[in-house]
């Protein structure tokens, strides 16, 4: 093939992802916004309200690495295609838990709707790879922006499809869980239909890239050694634990304030309109003005948004959509930035490796953030997980303050 038409096919493919993902993230919202509210039926405790979110980011970490192996041996179409096939499977259990009411079997779905998550994180640094190095960062956020589908239509879809399951005579989150098992299996439908050829095939290789494919491929611990991976990690992996812990228990914020399930789809509505929406600005402002910067100004919105979440009353809903709208964008800054920055001077064999292994780090960070943050609002209060939040995220704040200091010396 020649550079006239293999781009075209890299911009097929591209597109591919973002649809395969866009519908992936629906389901995958409709599961994780009311995974909180079925366990908490199920055990009537909110102490372990939080693990069917803990165990759906602990099967994402599983899968990342899982998922990123398969990719190097059988190529991204099949890994990705398994990868939401085992959602769809994982989905259909949950809805099965809550009609029997097996909480262990809500915990199994959970982590296999988790582990083939991990598809649509994976599917960002795919698009990567697909273009040129002062694109990454626009692919990046283009297949980060496909979330924006999901957060408009997955929580407008939990009444409805609760209103059916109850129609049928069953308990009313059945309906969203069975809604999820449908679209993900639509997502496996489409990336092995239409994501071919296969991406490894047509992925770029500029300049850099040539250099850094002609030595050999360093081993885990040696790419974790470098600064870029060091820095890149630490952003994403805080930026996932500060959103998660506090995104998790709003739900629960809402409800014990006598709120119904509409002000819980409106809040985690705002919230992941923050996290995908404005990708693409975000993608452009990291192509413009570094990641390092970016991280900054990520850690700052995300302290600013925990400070105002733990001064919102759980009926204070405009107050809530303020403060999870901030929390997503903040999230948004800091992992477009942290995805592209982590790609620096890494052959293509280098970045399939370590890509699933940091991502492996993110998800098991967040599965202990989400898992925690049931019992700290069990033991003292939703302010104090908002609070906890705020300090963590002055982190990566001074890293990449440190850091731009370093430069400019």
């Amino acid at each position: 093939m020649t550079l006239v038409n293999v781009e075209p096919i890299r911009t097929r493919l591209v597109r591919t992802l973002f649809a395969g993902v866009a519908v992936g993230r629906i389901a995958f919202i409709m599961a994780i916004t009311i995974g909180t509210l079925a366990a908490e039926d199920l055990t009537g405790s909110e102490r372990w309200a939080g693990a069917p979110s803990a165990i759906t980011t602990l099967g994402t970490a599983v899968g990342a690495t899982a998922l990123g192996a398969l990719a190097l041996r059988m190529g991204r179409t099949n890994a990705f295609s398994m990868g939401y096939a085992t959602s769809a499977i994982g989905a259909a259990m949950a809805a099965g838990a809550i009609a029997w009411g097996s909480f262990v079997l809500l915990l199994a779905g959970s982590f296999l709707v988790g582990l083939g998550q991990a598809t649509s994180h994976l599917a960002r640094y795919a698009a990567a790879d697909l273009r040129d190095a002062h694109r990454r960062a626009s692919a990046i956020s283009f297949i980060v922006w496909a979330g924006t589908i999901g957060s408009v239509v997955g929580p407008t879809l939990l009444d409805p499809l609760g209103s059916v399951a109850d129609a049928r005579g069953l308990p009313e989150l059945v309906g969203p869980y069975a809604g999820a098992a449908a679209l993900f299996a639509i997502a496996v439908i489409l990336f092995f239909v239409a994501l071919r050829p296969e991406p490894l095939t047509v992925s770029v290789m500029d300049a850099g890239d040539e250099q850094a494919h002609a030595r050999p491929r360093r081993s885990t611990g040696e790419l974790l050694g470098l600064s870029t991976v060091r820095f890149a990690l630490m952003a994403m992996v805080v930026g996932q634990v500060v959103m998660v812990a506090v995104m998790t228990v709003t739900p629960l914020h809402i409800r014990h304030a006598g709120q119904a399930l509409t002000s819980v789809g409106i809040v985690i509505t705002a919230h992941t309109l923050g996290m995908f929406a404005f990708a693409p600005l975000t993608g452009w402002l990291v192509s413009r003005f570094g990641t390092v910067r970016m991280v900054i100004v990520g850690a700052g919105l995300l302290i600013a948004s925990c400070l105002a979440s733990a001064l919102a009353a759980g009926d204070q809903t405009t107050l809530l959509v303020i403060s999870l709208f901030g929390l997503g964008l903040g999230w948004n800054m800091g992992f477009v930035a942290g995805s592209t920055h982590l790609l620096t001077n890494l052959s293509l064999s280098e970045r399939l490796h370590i890509q699933g292994v940091t991502d492996t780090f993110v998800w098991v960070s967040a599965g202990v953030a989400s898992l925690s943050s049931g019992v700290l609002v069990e033991a003292f209060s939703y302010g104090t997980a908002s609070y906890i939040g705020a300090a963590l995220a002055f982190i990566p704040l001074a890293a990449a303050l440190a850091a731009r200091r370093a430069v400019s010396v």
